[in-house]
C-alpha cells in the first residue's frame, strides 16, 4: 500500500539520499548530494505484506532502494535495483510510521 513521496534527508549533512547522476539502470549507485528537489531526490514509500516494512521506490528511476548484493556485512553498499520482493529492498523505520524530514516545504 503507498504510504507518502518525500525526500530523505541525513541528519548529520542535511543532504538528500539520491541515485547518484539521475542513473536509470540496476545497480545505480545511491549516495548523498546537496538537495535540489530533483525527482532523483524523490522517494515513495510502500508499505509491504509484511506491515512493519517498507519498500522505497526511487520517483525517477522507479527502482527500489536496496543493500548491494544483499551483503550483510557492515558497511554494505546501497544501490537501487528492479523491485523485486526481496527482503534486501524491505526496509524498517525506527519509528511508525517513518518520520521523514519534509525539506520541500
Amino acid at each position: 500500500a503507498y504510504y507518502r513521496t518525500d525526500e530523505i534527508t541525513n541528519g548529520n549533512s542535511q543532504k538528500c539520499l539520491e541515485i547518484y547522476h539521475s542513473e536509470t539502470s540496476n545497480d545505480a549507485r545511491v549516495d548523498q548530494y546537496s538537495c535540489d528537489h530533483t525527482k532523483t531526490q524523490y522517494w515513495e514509500f510502500f508499505q509491504s505484506t509484511e506491515k512493519q516494512f517498507y519498500n522505497i521506490v526511487n520517483v525517477n528511476s522507479g527502482r527500489c532502494l536496496e543493500i548491494y548484493h544483499s551483503e550483510k556485512s557492515n558497511g554494505a553498499l546501497a544501490d537501487a535495483y528492479s523491485c523485486n520482493g526481496t527482503q534486501t529492498q524491505l526496509w524498517e523505520p525506527n519509528d511508525e510510521p517513518p518520520r521523514i524530514i519534509d525539506t520541500a516545504s
